[in-house]
C-alpha cells in the first residue's frame, strides 16, 4: 500500500513539474532542479540492505561542471551548514588514472557531501569508490542525467536511461564498494522514451540493486541536437 502511494504521488509530482519549468529556471543555481523520492517501506529496506534508510535531505546544492568545486562549496557552507553539497562530475578514468588529491580532496567543513561519479564500467565503479572511500565522502551518487554529446560518447550519464538492467549493474558495485549510501540521479525521461510507465519501470529495475535514494531531476534529457545549456530550458 506505501509503495502504491509512493508511486501514484510521484507520478502527481512529476506532471506537475513538467507543466512549470520556470520554477527549475529560478532554482537551477542553488539547488537541485529535482523531486526526492524517499521509500516509504524503510522496515523492507533494512531487511533487505542490513542498514537503516537513510533520510532525504530538504535541500542540496546541484552537482554542476565548473561551479561546485571545493571553493564554492566551501563559500556555500558559510551560507548553510546543513544541505546536501555535490562535487562536480568525476568520472571512473579521472579517479583511477589522474590527480586523486586534486579531484578527491575537500574540507572537512564541506560534510555533509556526496561524490558524483559518472561511469559505465561496473568494475572501475566499484574501484572509483573504493578509492574514494580514503577522502571520507559521506554518500556516492551515480550520474544518470548528464546530456552532453561528451558523456554520451563515453556511455554513461543520460544515455543510460535507455539501459536500466546497465544500471542496475553499476549501482550494485558501487554498493559492493561501501557502507555509505549509494544514490542515483536521472531523468524523467529521454527522448523517446518519455512516458511515466518507461520511467517507473526504469526506476523499479535499478532499485532490485536497492540504492538508498533517487533524485529526479524533472525533465526531458534530450540526447540529439541539444546542448546541456539548452537542455536546462
Amino acid at each position: 500500500m506505501a509503495r502504491a502511494l509512493a508511486a501514484w504521488r510521484f507520478k502527481e509530482i512529476s506532471a506537475h513539474l513538467r507543466r512549470t519549468p520556470s520554477f527549475f529556471d529560478n532554482l537551477q543555481a542553488v539547488s537541485y532542479a529535482h523531486l526526492l523520492m524517499s521509500k516509504p517501506d524503510a522496515a523492507e529496506d533494512t531487511r533487505l540492505t542490513g542498514r537503516a534508510p537513510v533520510p532525504t535531505p530538504p535541500l542540496s546544492i546541484a552537482p554542476m561542471m565548473e561551479k561546485t568545486d571545493r571553493h564554492f562549496r566551501f563559500f556555500i557552507r558559510q551560507i548553510t551548514r546543513h544541505t546536501l553539497l555535490y562535487t562536480e562530475m568525476v568520472t571512473t578514468g579521472a579517479i583511477i588514472h589522474g590527480d586523486r588529491d586534486h579531484l578527491l580532496g575537500f574540507d572537512a567543513v564541506e560534510h555533509p557531501i556526496s561524490l558524483q561519479l559518472g561511469g559505465d564500467d561496473p568494475e572501475e565503479l566499484h574501484r572509483s569508490v573504493r578509492i574514494a572511500e580514503e577522502y571520507g565522502y559521506d554518500e556516492y551518487n551515480l550520474n544518470v542525467g548528464c546530456p552532453s554529446d561528451r558523456v554520451q560518447h563515453a556511455h554513461f550519464g543520460a544515455c543510460l536511461m535507455a539501459m536500466p538492467e546497465q544500471v542496475r549493474a553499476l549501482v550494485s558495485a558501487m554498493r559492493n564498494a561501501t557502507d555509505k549510501p549509494v544514490t542515483v540521479k536521472h531523468r524523467v525521461g529521454i527522448d523517446g522514451q518519455e512516458s511515466y510507465d518507461e520511467l517507473r519501470a526504469f526506476v523499479e529495475t535499478v532499485n532490485q540493486a536497492v540504492p538508498d535514494r533517487f533524485t529526479v531531476h524533472a525533465r526531458i534529457a534530450v540526447l540529439g541536437g541539444l546542448s546541456p545549456k539548452e537542455n536546462r530550458s
